[in-house]
């Protein structure tokens, strides 16, 4: 490590930068103690000087205790525990920032969201592009030759930061429209039962579309011929308010049963359910099948979205013969089992080898959104936050389906 840079007193004890107890309750609550103004005051404003070397303290001490494999302790554990921390930057925000659920709120990402929250406090005068880039960079960036695998990585991540911030907006667009609607909670428990019972699974987008076009169809992100609904109500359409003898929440239940019974009869829902259980199904095998010490799941990652590779890293497989062996596998070729429930990788043609349509939706919901296939469902949106590419490529799979 190149020392020449670091100014270390080895005499230095760092002065007392933590706010005490007095002076923190006194900025809660105002409360002065047997303290007069002046002197908390006076204290107070002394941290906030001190508060560009406490953070410079911060880096050093982090940055030496990882040279010096301090970060683990002798059982292998790293000993700062994200899951402790307890985040408090909400509170004191003049506007909280609307979190609309859909996002990870794993603690990891909790804290990102406490250190962009403080990064916005301390007002730094750069734009925000270049403090979100520079975190970006450190987070996942690349020594120089490997910066190919540094694309791949950071295409991913947007790729994923497009669609969840497409998510955020449908989600939030949607809690606009029923946040003053009596009785949402029980509508949602109602239309995850309906779809449950004909086999679909209520993901959080359409339990949310379907609620909505019950309140509203006109806001509703869903394209449904009304005249089509498979109800008897006299007039082509479900009744627009409770008969004498219906309770509202009989007629909620009945329209949202219709909605449903429309949306599958007027859209693909049934096949869009059918693709999400095979992938969820081969995210599991990819996750578990390995052959001679050779990870499927490893193998998978390195092949592209779009093109077709022959160079995979020699760390994932323990011989060529193994490598083949597992590609085999995820080819449907007569001659191999094949370990998914159709096949994700395209025969080679000079050992060039690359995804299936089905695989790129694989490839997707196993690195993109961590197994789950909620981001598939999206296809039925009138509206939807998919990008061209992938809603193409999942009609094209239910195509194929049919053929």
């Amino acid at each position: 490590m190149d020392d020449s840079s670091w100014e270390i007193n080895p005499d230095r004890n760092p002065p007392k930068f933590v706010l005490t107890g007095r002076q923190r309750n006194y900025l809660l609550t105002g409360n002065l103690g047997p303290y007069g103004e002046p002197d908390l005051d006076g204290w107070v404003s002394d941290k906030a000087d001190r508060l560009t070397k406490r953070i410079q303290d911060l880096i050093d001490d982090v940055c030496l205790l990882y040279h010096g494999d301090y970060l683990e302790d002798s059982d292998g554990e790293h000993v700062f525990d994200v899951s402790d921390l307890e985040f408090r930057t909400q509170l004191v925000r003049d506007q909280p920032v609307v979190r609309t659920g859909q996002g990870s709120t794993d603690p990891a990402s909790e804290f990102a969201f406490e250190v962009g929250s403080l990064l916005s406090m301390l007002a730094l005068d750069t734009p925000p592009t270049d403090i979100v880039w520079g975190v970006l960079l450190g987070l996942v960036g690349h020594p120089e030759g490997s910066f190919e695998n540094e694309r791949k990585i950071i295409d991913n991540i947007f790729r994923q930061l497009e669609t969840r911030h497409e998510e955020r907006l449908f989600h939030a667009g949607t809690k606009v429209a029923l946040d003053d609607a009596d009785g949402f909670p029980e509508l949602r428990e109602t239309t995850n039962e309906i779809l449950q019972k004909e086999g679909i699974t209520p993901v959080s987008v359409l339990v949310d579309a379907v609620v909505q076009y019950h309140l509203d169809p006109s806001s509703a992100p869903l394209n449904l011929n009304t005249d089509s609904y498979p109800m008897d109500t006299g007039q082509g359409g479900p009744p627009e308010q409770p008969s004498g003898d219906m309770s509202v929440m009989d007629w909620a239940e009945t329209s949202v049963r219709s909605i449903v019974q429309t949306l599958l009869a007027e859209t693909r829902l049934h096949d869009i359910e059918a693709l999400c259980v095979d992938l969820r199904s081969d995210v599991r095998q990819l996750n578990e099948r390995v052959l001679f010490g050779t990870r499927a799941k490893d193998i998978f990652r390195h092949l592209p979205l779009s093109g077709s590779t022959d160079s995979f890293p020699s760390s994932t497989y323990s011989s060529y013969d193994m490598r083949t062996g597992v590609l085999h596998r995820l080819t449907g070729q007569e001659e191999y089992p094949l370990w998914t429930t159709r096949p994700v990788v395209e025969e080679p043609e000079d050992d060039r080898w690359k995804l299936t349509r089905y695989g790129r939706l694989l490839y997707r919901t196993t690195f993109d959104t961590n197994g789950s296939t909620a981001w598939v469902y999206q296809v039925l949106l009138a509206e939807s936050p998919l990008s061209t590419e992938d809603a193409s490529t999942i009609r094209d799979v239910l195509d194929e389906w049919d053929s």
